[in-house]
């Protein structure tokens, strides 16, 4: 994907160019951020903690999926809020870079982070891109480990709650026997 997106702006650069516009000093890489690779359960829990993630269920925890990230300016440079890309690179620009983002992901069979197809720029996890099916089946363990974790980082540890999260309806089932089970094993 990030591949196929590369040549594509390389292609683009050289036409611009060739119009006598500057070249866009744009890139796509794959991130190499360890915990954007495969996740256990306790690295997940955390991640919700921290308003970073919001779910239990995440394709990371099945090492499928990855964060394919635009930079500007250099390959560090990583553009964290895709519209303000918008205002650094004009409207049309912006639009090809969108069209050649998902057009990329189709081509691979990628899916977004709600595991649906489509590039989602304005969404809260826009890089996130996973193979179909990736998903975890809802009784597996792990599910359960990152639920009593986070129980464990919110309820025992005193970290702030993950609102948004706490609202998913297998978590409420899972949290009240948990809180349950709290209160009778204090003294």
């Amino acid at each position: 994907m990030a591949d196929f997106i590369n040549k594509g702006i390389t292609a683009w650069n050289k036409r611009r160019e060739r119009d006598g516009k500057p070249a866009l000093k744009l890139w796509v890489i794959i991130s190499k951020n360890p915990i954007d690779r495969a996740r256990h359960a306790t690295d997940q829990a955390k991640l919700i903690v921290g308003h970073k993630s919001w779910t239990c269920n995440s394709s990371h925890m099945t090492n499928s999926a990855r964060h394919v990230y635009v930079t500007f300016n250099g390959k560090s440079n990583i553009v964290w809020n895709i519209d303000r890309l918008k205002s650094r690179i004009g409207s049309n620009e912006f639009a090809f870079l969108i069209s050649l983002y998902a057009m990329g992901m189709n081509r691979a069979g990628l899916y977004n982070f709600k595991g649906s197809r489509g590039f989602l720029p304005n969404s809260k996890d826009p890089y996130h891109v996973e193979l179909p099916q990736s998903r975890m089946e809802k009784a597996d363990p792990q599910i359960t480990r990152c639920f009593a974790e986070y129980a464990r980082l919110t309820r025992i540890d005193g970290k702030t709650r993950n609102t948004e999260f706490e609202k998913i309806r297998a978590f409420r089932k899972f949290i009240v026997d948990f809180e349950a089970r709290l209160k009778t094993s204090m003294p």
